[in-house]
């Protein structure tokens, strides 16, 4: 079943499985609670990875800015807004 990347869908899918597995649909419901916690930990786990190969990739192809990844341009800007402030 093509359900990745829609959330919530984990609910249909154990009942598309436990139905033609012949099992009981009604343990789904015990399912339910920890399915959105996982779905909560499969989320964060997508985000970090997709995060990773995109700096990755970036500083492989030499098209990362080490001073805006390191957060040195951000430092500069305030320290700057900092000293027309005052």
């Amino acid at each position: 079943m093509l359900t990745i990347g829609v959330p919530g869908i984990a609910t249909i899918t154990a009942t598309a499985l436990f139905t033609a597995a012949g099992l009981p649909v009604e343990l789904i419901v015990l399912f339910s609670p920890i399915s959105s916690i996982v779905d909560m930990a499969r989320t964060a786990t997508n985000v970090v990875g997709a995060a990773t190969a995109t700096v990755l990739t970036a500083e492989t192809e030499g098209l990362l800015d080490h001073e805006v990844y390191n957060g040195k341009v951000a430092e500069k800007s305030l320290e700057s807004k900092e000293a027309s402030a005052a």
